[in-house]
């Protein structure tokens, strides 16, 4: 595995980071409701999906497909969105066990399908 990419991705700006079950935002973004719930979508992939298959796919898909159109950060991004534009609350960890049963993190088995059903 090359991870080419994950010199781009060490380099970038991040707002945020996630480790297992633990989540870090730069100063600048510690207000930003929104960053907390994308993060918070990370711990629950961590969590569904264990540590080692959650590095190895993430990785993986940096490579394949960079950061913003990665499957796991897509999910995040598009779940985010929701809790943006919603004013009614919804299950997350719901909605992401039924997005990886689905295989939705995965490119080959649907992560690439249209995510406005979130």
């Amino acid at each position: 595995m090359g991870l080419a990419r994950l010199g781009a991705f060490e380099r970038m700006r991040m707002a945020g980071m996630t480790f297992f079950h633990t989540y870090f935002v730069r100063a600048d973004g510690a207000q930003d409701e929104s960053l907390h719930f994308h993060e918070l979508v990370h711990v629950i992939q961590w969590r569904l999906l264990g540590g080692d298959k959650f590095l190895a796919f993430y990785a993986a898909d940096l490579e394949r497909f960079g950061y913003r159109k990665s499957p796991l950060e897509r999910m995040a991004f598009n779940l985010q969105k929701r809790f943006e534009r919603e004013a009614q609350p919804f299950s997350v960890e719901a909605t992401c066990q039924r997005l990886v049963a689905e295989g939705r993190h995965r490119p080959e088995r649907g992560a690439g399908r249209p995510h406005e059903q979130l």
